[in-house]
């Protein structure tokens, strides 16, 4: 048993005792892969906010379409 530097035992998956690295590998892909739909997802809400600070209509529009472009 491993003990850590604040006196606590370590956990396995911190040892690298459990599982192999493939499934590890496979994991922190799959752990990417989502973080970069959700990241783009609150990129996307972020800006849509920008809308309602436009003061003409022409402009408002413009932007839609461009977010809307983005969401593709």
């Amino acid at each position: 048993m491993w003990i850590g530097p604040a006196g606590r035992r370590a956990s396995p998956w911190l040892r690298g005792g459990c599982g192999s690295r493939e499934d590890g590998r496979r994991a922190l892909k799959t752990l990417l892969a989502a973080n970069k739909r959700l990241n783009t997802a609150y990129l996307l809400k972020e800006s849509f906010g920008q809308l309602w600070d436009y003061s003409r209509e022409g402009w408002a529009r413009r932007f839609c379409e461009h977010w809307r472009a983005a969401l593709k």
